[in-house]
């Protein structure tokens, strides 16, 4: 995928591939409309001001993804070396962190967050990852049993001391998954 990949689901098909410059104010705006949708239910760690200084340097590294659906911007993810300090089942293996998977506040809940995860996974196994770690948001429970399911195991806790006055201190589960050969 690390050029493009298409994933089939439904009759319509969904395209990821590495962003582009002109990319990152749609990525950005998609983060914005996730932001607010999360608002509505109670969870507000990506609300304004998100850092997007982040959206920028991961698509200069050629860390960060879209996803198109019929040539529109319909999701996004990273893909980085930060792994921070949590117990990880092997800590000195091969690994990527999966950040901001953000998908359109009306797609959600059809299946192509599913899509998007199972395209950094192989992302992240064709770019020689052995483990794909992520986070969550701990208030976050439905996030934390859909990435679960997926077969994401927790490894530990950590906080952030963001300083916001809205939301001073983001907790979080960091989780991990093997990624099969």
């Amino acid at each position: 995928m690390s050029s493009a990949s298409t994933l089939t689901n439904s009759p319509t098909s969904l395209t990821v591939h590495v962003a582009s410059p002109s990319d990152v104010p749609r990525i950005e705006a998609l983060i914005g409309a996730c932001g607010l949708h999360l608002a509505t239910r109670g969870h507000r760690n990506w609300l304004p001001p998100y850092p997007l200084d982040f959206v920028r340097r991961d698509q200069e590294r050629g860390e960060a993804f879209v996803a198109l659906l019929d040539g529109e911007l319909v999701g996004t993810f990273a893909l980085t070396a930060l792994g921070g300090e949590v117990p990880w089942r092997e800590p000195s293996a091969p690994a990527l962190y999966l950040h901001r998977l953000a998908v359109e506040p009306a797609l959600q809940g059809r299946g192509w967050g599913q899509a998007l995860l199972q395209a950094a996974q192989e992302e992240a196994r064709a770019r020689g990852a052995a483990w794909l770690r992520l986070d969550a948001y701990e208030d976050n429970v439905f996030l934390a049993r859909f990435y679960a399911a997926a077969g994401y195991e927790a490894r530990g806790r950590v906080r952030i001391d963001i300083g916001r006055e809205d939301l001073p201190v983001l907790k979080l589960i960091c989780m991990e998954r093997a990624l099969s050969r």
